[in-house]
């Protein structure tokens, strides 16, 4: 996302972004989209390439591997650094998944 200029607060719904697998769960994925925020794939949104037969997340995705995503959602948290003093900062929950999403209906 950084190579398109892109900033986190500028992530929508439905963007499709190039990532890279930084740590796989029984329930999902973590990507680097390269905003400084890893966003969770859940294991049901992985794409169909590295669903595993039993449904398990991790079968064949492996940390390193490199993948489209789509934003479901990117949603700001605010969030205290208890090591800088209990000042705010900013924690941003991303959602993706490895399937296109469909667009949204026009009013």
């Amino acid at each position: 996302a950084q190579e398109m200029g892109l900033t986190i607060d500028q992530i929508m719904p439905g963007m499709k972004l190039n990532g890279v697998v930084r740590n796989v769960v029984p329930y999902g994925a973590f990507v680097d989209v390269g905003l400084g925020h890893d966003g969770l794939m859940h294991s049901s949104k992985f794409p169909a390439e590295f669903r595993g037969k039993g449904g398990g997340a991790g079968r064949t995705l492996q940390v390193n591997d490199r993948l489209e995503v789509w934003v479901e959602s990117a949603t700001k948290q605010p969030t205290t650094d208890e090591k800088g003093g209990g000042r705010w900062k900013e924690k941003w929950k991303l959602a993706l998944s490895g399937t296109p999403m469909a667009p949204a209906p026009q009013p």
